[in-house]
């Protein structure tokens, strides 16, 4: 099981850094253009990952309070 987890994990680094190597090639403009998905804009769909990542990290710890990291978050792309 250790290992089917590690390989998962290896994937999912690879495939977002691959993803946010792509997106850091766009302009900002592109970062924030509306489009018809499930989320109104790439920089939406990226806050959405950071996210689900965050509150399944945050599960794993058992922490009791879950927070979303969009609810604060100020930054860029």
């Amino acid at each position: 099981m250790k290992e089917i987890i590690l390989q998962y994990a290896a994937y999912h680094i690879w495939a977002n850094s691959l993803l946010f190597t792509t997106i850091q090639s766009l302009s900002k403009e592109q970062h924030h253009t509306e489009v018809r998905s499930s989320f109104p804009s790439l920089f939406k769909t990226a806050l959405h990952m950071l996210d689900a990542e965050s509150i399944w990290w945050q599960r794993m710890k058992l922490q009791e309070k879950i927070d979303r990291p969009s609810d604060t978050f100020s930054g860029t792309m």
